[in-house]
């Protein structure tokens, strides 16, 4: 895997770095959320949409930039922090199925993790 060089800006780094980081504090709030038994499945629900719709945010901007080719010339840095993401929506995703699964609704819902899921192979490959 190639990789561009990083930005020289000590400040674009530093804002790429805190805006990681507060993807993954939201995420990791929504996963708390769809992992907790007192919360409605309709919450649990809009939590993975929202989780879902930020995944397919992420691709798009991927793809945008120049197609999948692109994500070989992302730094490394870059790389390993959508993917971190990715996994953490995977997880959001994970808990809520396990509510539609409670439900009897897990075949809508598998179907949304595996799109998610084919999305983080295709950025990664």
């Amino acid at each position: 895997m190639s990789e561009a060089a990083p930005s020289s800006d000590p400040e674009q780094r530093r804002r790429s770095t805190v805006l990681n980081e507060a993807v993954i504090a939201a995420v990791d709030k929504w996963i708390g959320i769809v992992s907790d038994p007192n919360t409605n499945l309709r919450t649990s629900t809009g939590v993975s949409e929202a989780a879902g719709a930020l995944a397919d945010s992420i691709v798009d901007v991927v793809e945008n930039v120049g197609g999948m080719s692109a994500w070989d010339s992302l730094p490394s840095r870059e790389q390993h922090e959508i993917m971190s993401v990715m996994n953490k929506i995977v997880e959001v995703l994970q808990g809520t199925n396990q509510r539609w699964e409670d439900e009897g609704l897990e075949e809508q819902f598998s179907q949304r993790r595996e799109e998610i899921r084919e999305w983080t192979r295709q950025i990664s490959a």
